[in-house]
């Protein structure tokens, strides 16, 4: 088996015809085609189920492609190595989206201006996990309640993802100037549930908070639901209406300056953390060391959460 075999067959599952991967792979289709034959041959296993309207994969054709996909990944982070050797600390990172995640990469960067590449892709949780695994991403930021903790933390050991939390915090009510609670200390969920509240379109794990109970109010108590997927969709909306937003306590003084009211909800015990994961059983780049070490003093330093502490030496 030779490592073009596995190009070429990853790129017939994504192209989903044998014409088109022959095209983009600048070679015959006769080429291709003896090549997987010769690879299906070579496994004594059977990878498409081939017809007139492109192939499908077998169950152990899903296999391989998932098995050819980290071997490719994998070749491709050794053929970095001469790049990484000249600029060795480098940073990709996969996150839920905050608005203080770009603060939070500049502050790192002037702390850090050895680290020379730093990349940031924001994505729901799911997304993010699977940038890690597939080695798009090395390190991810997640945040999660407490009803969600046990799902995550088993969808994180099925893919073989090891998890430190370094945050603990709790969710605030935002408002915009129209609110009538604009000028509140603090508000009722019970107050609450009245405004539309605007969120970001649901996904499986984010489901789960519908069930979420503060001061004996559930989530899915709001008389209106209403969908953006971009936080800057959110903001506008705040500002021009009474819509409620939940949001982290270290976010408040980034919404403060957009002209938004963060408010402390009464009775709430709900717990909220943040953690970052890796890959198990691989080692840390010294720019993702570097940027771990960094997040507990960030956090420490916005004063409006509990910043959790743990030891360098499981890096």
């Amino acid at each position: 088996m030779q490592l073009q075999q596995l190009a070429y067959f990853v790129e017939i599952v994504e192209r989903g015809t044998m014409n088109q991967a022959a095209k983009h792979l600048f070679i015959s289709q006769s080429s291709l085609s003896k090549s997987m034959n010769n690879l299906e041959k070579e496994l004594n296993i059977t990878l498409f189920c081939r017809s007139n309207k492109g192939v499908t994969l077998t169950q152990r054709g899903r296999q391989l492609y998932e098995y050819a996909k980290t071997v490719l990944s994998q070749m491709t982070l050794i053929e970095n190595l001469k790049q990484e050797t000249e600029n060795p600390a480098r940073l990709r990172i996969g996150a839920y989206p905050s608005l203080v995640t770009s603060k939070l990469l500049a502050k790192f960067a002037k702390k850090e201006p050895g680290v020379g590449e730093v990349s940031l892709w924001e994505g729901r949780v799911f997304a993010i996990i699977e940038q890690v695994k597939s080695l798009e991403a090395e390190l991810g930021l997640l945040q999660y309640t407490d009803l969600q903790e046990k799902e995550l933390r088993h969808h994180l050991k099925y893919n073989n993802m090891s998890q430190t939390t370094f945050l603990t915090d709790t969710w605030y009510v935002v408002v915009g100037p129209k609110n009538p609670y604009f000028k509140a200390k603090s508000i009722r969920m019970a107050d609450v549930v009245r405004f539309p509240i605007l969120r970001v379109q649901d996904d499986y794990f984010s489901n789960l908070n519908y069930f979420v109970e503060i001061d004996g109010v559930r989530l899915d108590a709001f008389e209106r639901t209403i969908f953006i997927n971009n936080l800057g969709g959110i903001l506008c909306y705040l500002m021009d209406s009474e819509a409620v937003n939940l949001c982290d306590g270290f976010s408040a003084r980034e919404l403060q300056r957009f002209g938004l009211h963060v408010l402390p909800i009464d009775q709430n015990a709900m717990g909220l953390h943040f953690c970052w994961f890796k890959r198990s059983h691989e080692l840390l780049s010294a720019g993702a060391q570097a940027f771990v070490s960094f997040l507990p003093d960030y956090y420490a330093s916005l004063g409006t959460a509990h910043v959790l502490t743990y030891n360098p030496d499981n890096l």
